[in-house]
């Protein structure tokens, strides 16, 4: 288990975190409330060192999850947000795979 792999990843879990937080625009929609609980558990889950594979199903969940806020666009952000974090995230869980605890 790299230290590193780990730091480096636990900062764009908390950036995206941000990022998310940042977007919504109806925080108390359940929509919002699952991703910002998600997010938090994802840099929760980074924090203890998680094994990568459980990190990429969090991160899975996310991403199934800003898929549902797709049918509440402009309620619980816009579309090009919705796609900007989907696309991060999947970024983000390539990067897993290439932890050397993969």
């Amino acid at each position: 288990m790299d230290e590193h792999q780990y730091k480096h990843a636990l900062e764009h879990a908390r950036r995206l975190e941000f990022r998310i937080r940042d977007v919504l625009d109806d925080k108390s929609h359940h929509i919002s409330q699952e991703l910002l609980s998600e997010s938090r558990r994802l840099v929760d889950e980074l924090e203890v060192k998680k094994n990568p594979r459980s990190l990429e199903d969090r991160i899975k969940h996310i991403m199934r999850t800003l898929h549902h806020a797709k049918e509440y666009n402009q309620i619980v952000m816009d579309s090009v947000h919705i796609e900007e974090l989907h696309k991060s995230f999947e970024h983000f869980m390539m990067e897993l795979r290439k932890f050397d605890n993969y």
